[in-house]
């Protein structure tokens, strides 16, 4: 890990309990806790839309800038190009809690991030593929194969079926199927 990033998430745990909330750590470092690393360009949390009022301010304080804003996520970027950009994704109070009993933790630079359980983070990477029309298909669903593949999941098991079916759909989880068969 580079230092930027060390630096960018002291100030962000900083951010987080200065406003009293405790984000969702996502994307691409959230992978990485489950045993698939890779290069990621941002930073992604999850968290209630009703927190971003104070956190906004906060991220503002350590040179952090709105430059996307829609109704699902708030993008932000740092005064220097070589941090990290920041995204906030935000979810209604009793997904986030569900997140937050069912999920894990990771320690990075000495802070500690919640993340979402593994078969979580795949529901959210099938979701984001069933819902992005392609943009997003080659990032997550190498996440989900590596996933798989790092944590032995067995992917004719019904209750992984019953995943994909839910927040993916019956081709997605075919083609998860056909890769475990011919990797």
């Amino acid at each position: 890990m580079c230092l930027e990033e060390t630096s960018i998430y002291k100030k962000l745990k900083a951010v987080f309990e200065k406003c009293g909330i405790n984000p969702i750590l996502v994307g691409g470092f959230a992978v990485n806790r489950y045993g698939y690393s890779r290069f990621t360009h941002d930073i992604d949390f999850m968290i209630e839309a009703s927190a971003y009022l104070s956190l906004e301010a906060e991220m503002k304080k350590i040179g952090y800038r709105e430059v996307l804003r829609t109704g699902l996520f708030v993008r932000m970027k740092g005064a220097s190009d070589r941090e990290l950009m920041v995204d906030f994704l935000f979810v209604n109070p009793a997904t986030f809690k569900k997140l937050h009993r069912n999920g894990d933790t990771v320690t990075i630079d000495s802070n500690v991030f919640s993340v979402p359980s593994l078969f979580h983070l795949i529901a959210m990477k099938l979701h984001s593929i069933k819902n992005s029309r392609k943009r997003r298909f080659t990032t997550d669903m190498t996440d989900i194969i590596k996933l798989i593949e790092r944590n032995d999941i067995n992917v004719l098991d019904d209750a992984f079926k019953t995943m994909c079916l839910k927040f993916g759909n019956e081709n997605l989880y075919n083609q998860i199927v056909d890769v475990g068969k011919n990797p």
